[in-house]
C-alpha cells in the first residue's frame, strides 16, 4: 500500500473536544490522474450503531445531533498518481490543547482508459461498508459534421445532444435486490488516438455515471452486470462486464 500525506485545505467549525473522525469519498475507484474530493466529519464519540438504526426516537436523534462537531473537505489529484491500492490518512489535527485523529480511507486506482478504443463501455465496482459504488464510463464516436459554405467546406464536432448513452435500468436492478440510493452523471469529451489527418478525430463524446448501491434482503447474488440491465446499450463496441457478489 502507498501512504499519502495531504494537507487539509478546508475545515468546518470545530469545538474544543472530539476524537472519532471518518474519511469519505464518492469515487473510491478513481482512474489514474483523476482529482478526488474527500470529506471528513468529527464527532465526540463513535455512535455508528445508533446512527444505523432504522427507527429512532426523538431523544436518539438529539443525541446524534449533539454528538456532531464539524465537517470539511479537500480535493487532491496526488492520490491517483499510480495504479493499485492507495491509503489516505490517518491524519492528526491539533487545535488548542486537543488533537483530533481521522481514520484511514483505502482507494483502488485504475489505469487510464485505453486511447486506441473510440467506442466502448467500461464498468468498475467496489464495496465499502454497507454500500457498493458502481462507475460506468462510455465513449461514443460521432463523426464530424461537414457543411458547404460560400467560401468552401466547414467542419465541426458531432452534436453531443444527439448521442444516446446507455442508462442503468433502476427497476431491473431493484428486482434483483440492488437499490440505487443515489447517482450522478458527467458528460464531456475524451481524448483518443487520432485517425491519420482527420480533423476532430482526436476526441470522442464521453459520459461517466456514478451509482451508490445498497443490497436489499431479496439480493441472492452473484449478479453479472450485462447489457440486459441497461437501456440504450451500444452494440458491437468494446465492453467490460463485472459481477456483484
Amino acid at each position: 500500500m502507498k501512504p499519502l500525506a495531504t494537507i487539509i485545505l478546508l475545515m468546518g467549525f470545530l469545538q474544543s473536544f472530539a476524537q472519532p473522525s471518518q474519511l469519505h469519498t464518492y469515487n473510491p475507484i478513481p482512474r489514474l490522474g483523476e482529482e478526488i474530493q474527500i470529506t471528513f466529519s468529527l464527532r465526540k464519540q463513535d455512535l455508528t450503531s445508533l446512527a444505523e438504526k432504522d427507527d429512532m426516537t426523538q431523544e436518539e436523534r438529539d443525541i446524534l445531533a449533539d454528538n456532531f462537531i464539524g465537517s470539511g473537505s479537500f480535493k487532491t489529484n496526488k492520490v491517483a498518481t499510480d495504479t493499485g491500492t492507495v491509503t489516505i490518512g490517518p491524519f492528526s489535527l491539533t487545535f488548542g490543547e486537543r488533537t483530533y485523529h481521522t481514520g484511514v480511507l483505502t482507494l483502488k486506482v485504475y489505469p487510464k482508459l485505453p486511447s486506441n478504443i473510440r467506442q466502448g463501455m467500461w464498468m468498475r465496482y467496489v464495496e465499502i461498508g454497507e454500500h457498493g459504488y458502481l462507475i460506468t464510463e462510455q465513449r461514443v464516436d460521432t463523426k464530424p459534421k461537414t457543411e458547404k459554405t460560400s467560401t468552401g467546406v466547414s467542419f465541426s464536432m458531432g452534436d453531443a445532444a444527439d448521442v444516446a448513452y446507455a442508462e442503468l435500468n433502476k427497476s431491473k436492478m431493484e428486482k434483483l435486490g440492488l437499490k440505487i440510493i443515489s447517482s450522478s452523471t458527467n458528460t464531456a469529451t475524451d481524448t483518443v488516438d487520432k485517425i491519420g489527418d482527420e480533423i476532430f478525430s482526436g476526441t470522442v463524446n464521453y459520459k461517466r455515471c456514478t451509482y451508490t448501491i445498497e443490497k436489499q434482503v431479496n439480493f441472492k447474488g452473484p449478479i453479472e452486470l450485462t447489457k440486459k440491465l441497461f437501456d440504450n446499450f451500444p452494440d458491437q463496441v468494446y465492453t467490460e462486464d463485472i459481477v456483484i457478489r
